[in-house]
């Protein structure tokens, strides 16, 4: 958006200026010598409307106990009381899926996966072996000596395997469930994509190609009403993604029915596998996310005619299936759930039983197991029955319902691997054992069968390594994803677990072992067909051009083997990932300007943000001392915990809590005596630091609910009495200040900044309200340290930043506290816009240089509200006393903008001469490029998108500690 400044007359007034006496002091600390000169005028009233979707600290948005207890049905906010310990969802004894779930044991639906990456016949595979364009199919088909298509090898075919009535019942519900929709593997913001491919890559190539093959798919007669869409299981998970960008339960609801919509199925699946599958940390805040979005849906959006169809994939490796740790179902405590059985405790305590159960039955541990033997049904029935029981278990604790066994089982499906692993085929698994599974689950009255995958179901030679145990592994170079392992006729499984093949004649099915023999089956590959025809040279097209697998693969000892279904390749970073220096540094590295020099300390401190609502990067711990990252930061002693607001469920009284969390129920419990207290303040007491904690009060979040901030709350309370407002709010600020310090015994921390930006900038009687609670506050109490937070330009602040401002500095005039009492101005130094960034590139100035001209105008906003409010002129050391700065680290929302480790230095060296009060930075849960200091990863909530920089090395630099890795940064980061 432009931004446009009102160009006004002004009076310019050259105040005195310190000596610029630089001695150090026997503490090597240094005089501040101000730069400029006072300016004061109409001019620095506040330039033009910054566009209030820009300017904002991402911070985690809490609601869960809202989304948990009340029903999200429009016109409907029932909820269910809180008065239990144990909060209890509104969905809880609902049945809104019973037309979802089968009546007679004997229909069982069969809905076996598919990814739609996988090539989708021999032709196919055969032009991504030899590295051809996808365009060259007639081509190859002919120099495959194939005249006719009916005669191809279908593997991926979704059309035709769905059309074709031997595989897919529709009149009984059958379907595909087709994997995998992930993130982009390029975006750092939530992009649905197949596969986790790039989205940016070769322009949108990846997106064009999975839309092309879809629509193939659809215009052949695909019943996408059937279809179920997989979302996971591995990298890139659209709801922890999700989850990074913070987006609310009822925004990533609207991106599952926006996706639902697209593809013209209710269906949705979520496999949950490493690292996504935890009870800890991001990974669980976003399965409460996940669950509380498809609560929104179902409650919202359900249509009791063609009903949600959701279903949580777990993996179950052992017969007891999917795993509980001890003691809780003596306690019903969520601690004592455990990693693998976390995604469905917290479906079952969001959902109820509106969701359905898959047992990933392919990876059984194969420990003391015989190639030969038959073992992976009983396996399979033991873990089935025992999660059964579990899960049973869980819902009666969690909603108080007594289902029976048979309803429970009704809502559970399996899904085992067909065939033989080709890493570990001392598990394998043979059309005989799938009519076995069948059998069972119609005893047992389960709901469906799946199998990995449909693809899978061909016959090939068993090429063993020789090797025994869970070495045995299958050496066929063939993509393990178009094979089976094992000499069973093309689609013996798929038939064998659809009942289409009857049970005796599975069970006396044998496998054919002579490779002669095996040629014989249809839908055999004969991989020296494809690798020595040398037809294929003369097809110019060079270059596969679609995605996923299909081309030899290879395992870990050197021969030929399995890969996993989709390798997207390294996707080239974009905006939101710098792995080079040079490219996130473009100005300096044209210019050579590298800051490698450190000024000394003045009085300015370092004080980062902390979102006290995520469950990732508050490891304070290892901030001071290091561990698996490093070594911990020097010098760093302050710290601001953001953001405290009015609690998300009610607004009948003032309670304030961070984030929103509801209080007195067993979530915020754990969260407070395990997060807050036990990762973030413990550490800080320990290290005698407590006295230094600054709360910060509303954020971006109350910036777009302004009903959340605390002043607004107190506002209406009063029944806009002013005086019982200033009551109101200054009981309820000084309460929680208590609250968080009688978690730790400390003495309350009387140091509080206040976050006001969005559309509570423009609330002016409640800013009147906190304006005039300070300053009584302050009055009675010089102690009361008070900053308040603004959105800025380079320009200056804004026309109604500038009033937020002035609002309290005319207050603080009125209750004869001096000028200098004023609350320290701190800005936010981010999300300039892109047009200013790229405007900036061009003339060749860094985002260090953008944040000094902010500063340097903002200096003179101050001067003015003071002239005009207390008709006095502040001297320019003065009023840099009343600055403070605070960027965005890294990638900003507004990707252009880059602020960059050079940009922290020079910052740190700047506010050290000039003398700001102090520097903060947001924020320090994202000061890291990298996942496990490993994996280079995209801008988010928890990490910054440099991966070529170290852990905490922004807190190094602005806290003074800087360390070789802070003073020359390595060029790039050259692994993953």
């Amino acid at each position: 958006m432009k931004k446009l400044l009102v160009v006004l007359s002004s009076i310019a007034i050259t105040a005195p200026t310190v000596t610029a006496v630089v001695s150090c002091t026997g503490s090597n600390r240094k005089v501040p010598v101000p730069e400029g000169k006072i300016e004061i005028g109409n001019r620095w009233t506040g330039v033009d409307e910054l566009d209030l979707e820009t300017g904002s600290k991402r911070a985690k948005t809490n609601k869960t106990t809202t989304i948990l207890t009340e029903n999200q049905g429009q016109g409907s906010r029932k909820s269910r009381s809180q008065s239990d310990k144990l909060l209890k969802s509104s969905l809880a004894g609902q049945n809104l899926i019973e037309k979802n779930l089968i009546t007679n044991a004997e229909n069982i639906k069969f809905k076996p996966y598919a990814d739609i990456g996988i090539v989708e016949d021999n032709v196919e595979y055969a032009l991504k072996w030899h590295s051809k364009s996808g365009a060259s199919y007639d081509e190859a088909m002919k120099a495959m000596d194939i005249a006719d298509k009916k005669d191809v090898i279908n593997y991926n075919d979704l059309a035709a395997i769905d059309n074709n009535s031997d595989l897919i019942n529709r009149s009984n519900g059958d379907g595909v469930v087709l994997g995998f929709m992930q993130n982009a593997s390029d975006k750092g913001e939530l992009t649905p994509m197949w596969d986790a491919a790039p989205k940016d890559f070769n322009n949108n190539q990846s997106e064009e190609w999975f839309d092309a093959r879809f629509n193939k798919w659809k215009k052949d007669g695909l019943n996408t009403k059937n279809m179920t869409i997989s979302f996971g299981p591995f990298a890139n998970s659209f709801w922890h993604t999700a989850y990074q960008n913070n987006m609310t339960e009822e925004e990533l609801a609207d991106q599952l029915l926006a996706i639902s919509n697209k593809y013209g199925t209710r269906s949705f699946d979520f496999y949950f596998a490493a690292p996504y599958l935890s009870i800890s940390g991001s990974y669980k805040e976003s399965q409460k996310l996940l669950a509380g979005a498809l609560k929104v849906l179902l409650e919202r959006d359900n249509d009791i005619s063609n009903p949600w169809d959701f279903r949580l994939s777990l993996v179950s490796s052992t017969e007891s299936g999917v795993g509980v740790a001890p003691g809780f179902f003596t306690t019903g405590k969520e601690e004592h759930v455990g990693d693998e059985f976390s995604p469905l405790y917290v479906f079952t305590k969001y959902l109820g039983m509106n969701f359905k159960l898959n047992l990933v039955t392919g990876y059984l541990t194969t420990d003391n197991q015989k190639p030969d033997g038959d073992w992976e049904v009983e396996q399979m029935k033991k873990a089935i029955t025992n999660t059964q029981e579990s899960w049973r278990k869980t819902n009666k604790i969690l909603n108080g319902e007594d289902m029976s066994e048979k309803d429970v089982y009704r809502r559970m499906a399996v899904t085992p691997w067909s065939g033989r692993r080709a890493e570990n085929s001392t598990y394998d698994f043979t059309p005989k054992d799938a009519a076995q599974l069948r059998k069972f689950a119609i005893e047992k009255n389960l709901g469906e069968l799946s199998m990995f995958y449909i693809t899978r179901d061909h016959p090939s030679f068993f090429e063993s390594n020789g090797l025994s145990g869970s070495a045995l592994a299958d050496k066929n170079p063939i993509d393990q994803n178009i094979r089976s392992g094992a000499g069973f006729e093309e689609y013996a499984y798929a038939k064998a677990l659809n009942g289409k093949m009857s049970y005796d004649t599975a069970q006396s099915l044998k496998e054919i072992t002579d490779k002669q023999e095996i040629k014989k089956l249809k839908g055999y590959l004969d991989i020296n067909t494809i690798a020595d025809n040398k037809k294929f040279d003369d097809i110019e097209n060079d270059g596969w051009d679609g995605i996923g697998g299909g081309g030899p693969s290879v395992l870990p000892w050197g021969d030929g083997g399995p890969t996993s279904p989709v390798d997207p390749g390294n996707p080239p970073s974009n905006k939101s990932l710098y792995r080079d220096r040079f490219e996130a540094n473009p100005v300096r590295a044209q210019n050579n300007n590298w800051i490698t020099k450190k000024t000394n300390k003045t009085t300015s401190y370092f004080s980062p943000y902390l979102d006290a609502g995520l469950w990732d990067g508050n490891n304070i711990d290892e901030i001071y001392n290091g561990g698996n990252s490093g070594k911990g930061v020097k010098g760093f002693d302050h710290l601001t915990l953001a953001f405290a607001q009015q609690v998300n469920k009610h607004n009948d009284s003032l309670e304030i809590s961070f984030a929103g969390l509801e209080k007195n129920n067993e979530g915020y419990t754990y969260w407070e005596q395990n997060q807050l207290k036990g990762k973030v303040l413990d550490p800080i007491v320990k290290k005698g630091h407590f006295k230094n904690i600054k709360v910060a009060y509303g954020g971006a979040t109350t910036g777009g609910m302004t009903a959340k901030n605390p002043w607004n709350v107190a506002w209406e309370l009063s029944g806009h009495d002013m005086n019982k407002a200033v009551a109101i709010l200054k009981t309820g600020l000084i309460d929680f200040q208590k609250e968080i310090a009688d978690l730790v015994n400390q003495p309350m921390t009387k140091a509080i900044d206040f976050d006001i930006e969005g559309h509570a900038q423009e609330n002016l009687d409640e800013l009147h309200v906190l304006a005039r609670t300070l300053a009584e506050m302050k009055l009675s109490d010089k102690s009361w340290d008070f900053s308040l937070t603004l959105p800025v330009l380079p320009s200056g602040l804004t026309a109604v930043g500038y009033k937020v401002l002035d609002i309290f500095v005319e207050e603080y005039q009125k209750a004869g506290l001096s000028y200098q009492a004023i609350p320290i101005t701190n800005l936010m130094l981010m999300d300039y816009g892109n047009p200013i960034y790229q405007q900036a590139i061009k003339n060749g100035e860094t985002n260090f240089d953008l944040a000094k001209q902010a500063l340097l105008a903002t200096k003179n906003n101050i001067a003015t509200s003071i002239f005009n409010n207390y008709n006095e002129t502040i001297t320019i050391d003065k009023v840099y006393q009343l600055l403070a700065a605070t960027p965005m680290i890294g990638v900003n929302d507004t990707v252009d903008g880059v602020f960059t480790l050079e940009d922290a230095k020079e910052l740190y060296n700047w506010a050290n001469t000039v003398g700001l009060a102090y520097v903060s930075m947001w924020s320090m849960n994202d000061d890291r490029g990298r996942t496990n200091n490993i994996n280079a990863v995209n801008k988010s909530l928890v990490t910054h998108g440099l991966a070529y920089l170290e852990q905490y090395d922004f807190a190094r630099a602005f806290a003074g500690d800087w360390t070789a890795s802070v003073i020359k940064p390595r060029d790039k980061w050259e692994n993953n």
